[in-house]
């Protein structure tokens, strides 16, 4: 069953037509009310990004039912709809995404299925779905080892300190390798070692895959962290 009612209907597409050159979004809770956000992404166009602050003080009232959304004005894909990274997005939440096409005046849902979302192969979200949740969901899936603290995003080293990791010498299955891309110390990235010199990496804007660990990026390598688990 929908939950777009007029009433909610109304209140999203007001939102979005109050903006129709950049992506709007929000919340729908439980009680019917509708929550509108401001879009916090760099690039509002294309992208919206809602503060997990925000989030977290609504569900401390009501139960969230869904996010929403607006695709802009002009869009030149004629086939507007949800992304596939609104669906894995949807899917790893559990909880209805929500899109109002302001091009074609039209609603569309996403009721999440309940399946996994592997960590292979998932899209690249802000925050949501990077490397930091890649590792996470590793090592509880994997290993059975549970990683809490995933607010030290910007600090990398810290996160893995912060949950149990400790720097090691050689490699083995599920060590965590911190590199420079480039060898740019601005540009810190965690790779997951898994086996026979594969690792996993997730860059931004790029789905998550297994490559080689080749000559790049062991030269990019600056230290190799194990979990006092393993």
């Amino acid at each position: 069953m929908s939950v777009l009612t007029e009433k909610i209907k109304k209140k999203i597409k007001d939102h979005a037509l109050s903006d129709p050159k950049n992506e709007v979004c929000g919340l729908i809770m439980a009680n019917q009310s509708v929550i509108l956000y401001k879009n916090i992404a760099a690039d509002r166009e294309p992208h919206f990004i809602i503060s997990h602050l925000e989030i977290n003080k609504a569900q401390k009232k009501d139960k969230l039912i869904a996010v929403y959304h607006s695709h802009i004005q002009n869009k030149e894909d004629k086939d507007d709809k949800l992304s596939n990274e609104d669906e894995v997005i949807a899917e790893y939440f559990n909880v209805r995404f929500v899109l109002y096409s302001v091009n074609d005046d039209k609603f569309f849902e996403y009721v999440p299925t309940g399946k996994r979302v592997d960590y292979l192969n998932r899209p690249y979200v802000f925050k949501i779905l990077d490397e930091v949740t890649l590792i996470k969901d590793y090592y509880e899936w994997e290993l059975n080892v549970k990683l809490e603290n995933l607010k030290n995003r910007e600090n990398l080293e810290l996160f893995l300190k912060e949950n149990g990791f400790v720097e090691s010498g050689e490699l083995q299955k599920g060590d965590v390798i911190l590199i420079h891309l480039n060898n740019d110390p601005l540009k810190p990235k965690l790779l997951l070692y898994t086996e026979n010199d594969k690792v996993i990496i997730h860059k931004e804007y790029e789905l998550s895959k297994v490559t080689e660990y080749n000559y790049g990026l062991k030269k990019w390598t600056k230290k190799i962290y194990r979990h006092q688990k393993l």
